[in-house]
C-alpha cells in the first residue's frame, strides 16, 4: 500500500494540524526538521510590558518572522511539527 508523508504542525493544547503532504519521506522529514529550527530562532520578549516601543518593535519583528516561517503564516503558530505517515487509499477502496 501506498503511503503519504504529512507534515503536522502541533499546537500543545489543541492537538495538530497538517501544515504540508509529501510523496518521499525524506521530503518530509527535511521540512519537518526546518520548520522546528525556525522555531528556536525568534527574539525573546521583552521584559517589560509596560514599554510601548519596546512591544511595538517586537510585535513588528514577529510579525517579520512569522511571514518567513517555512510553515507559512497559519503554520508560524505551532510549537512543534512531525512526519505523520498516512496510506494513501483509493476512493473506491
Amino acid at each position: 500500500m501506498a503511503e503519504i508523508y504529512l507534515v503536522l504542525g502541533l499546537v500543545d493544547y489543541e492537538g495538530s494540524s497538517p501544515i504540508a503532504a509529501f510523496m518521499e519521506r525524506e521530503g518530509a522529514d527535511e521540512f519537518c526538521e526546518r520548520c522546528n529550527a525556525y522555531n528556536s530562532t525568534p527574539k525573546p520578549a521583552p521584559p517589560s510590558v509596560e514599554d510601548d516601543e519596546l512591544w511595538g518593535d517586537f510585535t513588528r519583528q514577529m510579525d517579520v518572522w512569522r511571514k518567513r516561517h517555512p510553515a507559512g503564516l497559519d503554520g508560524s503558530i505551532n510549537d512543534r511539527f512531525i512526519v505523520a505517515e498516512v496510506p494513501l487509499v483509493a476512493a473506491n477502496a
